[in-house]
């Protein structure tokens, strides 16, 4: 085969490629990302509210302790 074919076949793989993976992978990379994210943030939010009731209670207590 010519060289000039196999170098255009190879530019047309090239914008194939390109083409396919912003049409169909990276929106499924995105989506993917997104829900991790959504996990972790969801789970360090209720890991705060958790550790603050916690302080929140330690902190009654002791008060409850030292003065009663």
């Amino acid at each position: 085969m010519n060289e000039h074919v196999k170098t255009v076949l190879v530019y047309i793989g090239l914008i194939a490629t390109i083409y396919i993976s912003f049409k169909f992978i990276l929106p499924i990379v995105f989506k993917v990302l997104g829900l991790v994210l959504s996990v972790v943030f969801t789970l360090a939010m209720w890991l705060a509210i958790i550790f603050i009731v916690y302080l929140l209670f330690n902190y009654l207590y002791v008060l409850y302790k030292n003065n009663g």
